[in-house]
């Protein structure tokens, strides 16, 4: 992670191993404040493979909101 006055930088890594192949799937990381409500949101759109998926990804939000979040919530859909 690295801070600006405005800006926020900080990156993301995620490990899903599947037992089958998916062609899509989203994936999505919620950022919450404290109150439980999403202040930012990451989605990605992913073809996973029979076995370890590694991924990873690099965003930018606000300074401002970056101060509000308390904590993340992951969740994984795919579609037959």
């Amino acid at each position: 992670m690295a801070q600006h006055k405005l800006l926020v930088t900080f990156a993301w890594k995620a490990t899903i191993t599947s037992d089958k192949g998916w062609d899509a799937c989203d994936l999505s990381i919620s950022f919450l404040d404290g109150k439980g409500r999403e202040v930012y949101k990451i989605s990605e759109r992913l073809n996973l493979k029979v076995g370890k998926n590694n991924l990873e990804g690099n965003e930018i939000c606000d300074s401002a909101i970056w101060r509000r979040m308390r904590k993340y919530i992951t969740t994984l859909d795919c579609v037959f």
